[in-house]
């Protein structure tokens, strides 16, 4: 079934308080009737079953079609990238550093035409209504307010290869917080067939 518009949260029983307190804060500022989605950061997911079980709003994502489909996809995508492997495993990090939040993408499989994605550590502090009406006229938007002088916490800037991908002059208004965004359902198919080609 596919509905016009809901919610997407990451979350797991490790974050529980959080999602208690953004679950609340969509409540306060008007965002109680909107359909809520939550996409299991991974297993560890009891508390979050047990608390969801008796709401009527709020469902668990289960496709897991899905969450195979982008935790492959990331996994292809970071064991390829040779640097960033070196510096896990120096790190003693996992072959793809936290995997589990790669599983935001699945708001894009989900019953959402329209979305908007919460990591569970945001707080609504405001209507989504002027963000809905957005997705009328965009097909994404993010909220830019992560503007950073030092762009290594997003990027290597010793790599050859970033002013060939990006005007540098540019770069610092391109840059969102992935943790909130909104889209539409099919964006995922324009971007990956992008993306492949």
């Amino acid at each position: 079934m596919t509905l016009n518009y809901g919610i997407y949260i990451l979350a797991n029983d490790v974050v529980f308080d959080q999602l208690i307190a953004l679950l609340n804060s969509l409540e306060i500022n008007g965002a109680k009737d909107i359909p809520v989605c939550i996409i299991p950061y991974d297993n560890r997911m009891g508390k979050v079953r047990s608390y969801i079980s008796p709401l009527h709003n709020i469902t668990l994502f289960e496709n897991t079609d899905s969450i195979e489909f982008w935790e492959d996809f990331a996994t292809k995508v970071w064991t390829s990238h040779h640097k960033a492997q070196q510096i896990w495993q120096a790190k003693g990090w996992k072959l793809v550093h936290c995997l589990g939040m790669h599983r935001k993408f699945c708001c894009f499989d989900g019953p959402f035409e329209k979305f908007v994605y919460f990591d569970c550590d945001t707080l609504l502090m405001g209507s989504l209504d002027f963000i809905y009406q957005k997705l009328d006229e965009f097909d994404w938007v993010a909220n830019d307010f992560q503007y950073k002088s030092d762009f290594n916490y997003v990027f290597d800037l010793s790599s050859a290869k970033l002013p060939q991908i990006f005007n540098m002059e540019n770069l610092q208004s391109h840059i969102f917080c992935a943790g909130w965004f909104a889209a539409k359902k099919y964006f995922k198919s324009h971007q990956l067939s992008y993306i492949t080609k």
